[in-house]
């Protein structure tokens, strides 16, 4: 099977027993890319090994002041999931957290993923998104939105050390990470630095 790349599962998989079940799959990634060392069944599974899962996104339909929503309420590991945030008016962001949620892994796996863990997010490339990749493990998304001010810009991230440039309107708002779309004005980028367009 060296051309396999993705063996997909929800919560009824199950599997016997072999000491050589991956040999050759070198192209395979699930939780966990092909290592030739590990072929038996024991990388069978959604958590830790060959198997990618189909896992839960618990998003709370609202939060007090604002909403976060998403086109779909389940991921595969390693997808690409994105979140639109609204806040109500009046209102911004404050903090987003995405964790993993043990405990409940497809049936038959054992209880590998932590309790919680946080998932790291990214701004998307659309003004008032995020992005994550699903781990492999269910998740939880939480949002705390506060009054916004208008006294000065707020929360900016400044990713330069990976070279990537953010740019925000005179509102704190993200607007990407490019200009080409954004209408004629003045932009702050993330380490402070003001952008006439």
């Amino acid at each position: 099977c060296y051309v396999l790349t993705t063996i997909y599962c929800d919560n009824t998989w199950n599997v016997g027993t072999s000491n050589s079940m991956f040999t050759y799959d070198t192209k395979l990634v699930g939780a966990v890319r092909y290592n030739s060392i590990y072929q038996d069944a024991s990388m069978a599974n959604p958590t830790t090994g060959y198997f990618t899962g189909k896992w839960a996104l618990d998003i709370p339909s609202e939060f007090e002041h604002g909403t976060v929503t998403c086109e779909k309420d389940w991921a595969y590991t390693n997808e690409t999931v994105t979140l639109t945030i609204t806040p109500a008016e009046g209102y911004k962001l404050e903090l987003l957290t995405i964790e993993t949620v043990g405990g409940n892994e497809p049936t038959g796996a054992p209880l590998l993923a932590p309790r919680k863990a946080a998932v790291n997010v990214t701004p998307g490339d659309e003004p008032g998104t995020y992005t994550f990749k699903m781990p492999a493990s269910a998740v939880t998304v939480t949002a705390v939105f506060t009054k916004a001010t208008t006294t000065g810009v707020e929360g900016l991230i400044d990713d330069n050390a990976n070279r990537v440039v953010r740019y925000y309107d005179l509102n704190g708002r993200y607007v990407g990470t490019s200009l080409k779309k954004a209408p004629r004005g003045i932009y702050i980028t993330g380490d402070g630095r003001k952008v006439v367009k």
